[in-house]
């Protein structure tokens, strides 16, 4: 998958998880959908509409309140959804990595560093700002999802990126879609 879409899907951060959930088949309504996810009916509210403008979810006709619409996935999203539920699945094998996959930047920064890569040129290929970046690339090395190698043996001294076994499986469904 392209970079550019795993960041648009990344973008809000509930977006993802709001898609796998209701790839699932979980009640398609925002207040279930922000109990059953942790987070705030505002937070989750903002994902739906947002995956609403990308044409990814709409309402169901014919189903629910017209102040509290139930929703559907459209057909652009059924191609997107079985990526979204295995990572989301995997996600939460460990409940401590869960924060991690919210960051705005670890999800396109994991899938950028499959192979090794150097900070400039993750910078190159993110709209990122450095900050960002560098938070990005530190929470993700704690967690054990990167792995930081310094080449001593070039001058001067360079730094390389690469996902860790744990982190290519996180991204690896997004590979094919």
């Amino acid at each position: 998958m392209a970079i550019d879409k795993i960041i648009l899907l990344t973008k809000k951060r509930w977006a993802l998880p709001v898609l796998a959930v209701l790839a699932e088949g979980f009640h398609p309504r925002a207040y279930p959908l922000a109990q059953q996810l942790g987070g705030s009916r505002a937070a989750i509210t903002q994902a739906i509409l947002y995956l609403t403008e990308l044409g990814l979810l709409t309402r169901h006709a014919g189903h629910g309140h017209p102040l509290r619409p139930e929703l559907a996935l459209t057909d652009k999203a059924k191609i997107l959804a079985p990526a979204a539920v295995l990572a989301w699945r995997r996600m939460q094998e460990n409940k401590i990595l869960i924060p991690i996959y919210l960051q705005r930047w670890a999800f396109p920064v994991l899938a950028c560093a499959v192979a090794p890569t150097k900070y400039a040129e993750l910078r190159r290929g993110l709209p990122v700002t450095d900050r960002a970046l560098s938070m990005s690339l530190k929470s993700l090395t704690q967690v054990n999802l990167l792995h930081r190698e310094i080449d001593t043996q070039q001058y001067p001294p360079a730094s390389y990126y690469r996902a860790t076994p744990l982190g290519r499986r996180i991204v690896a469904p997004f590979e094919h879609v």
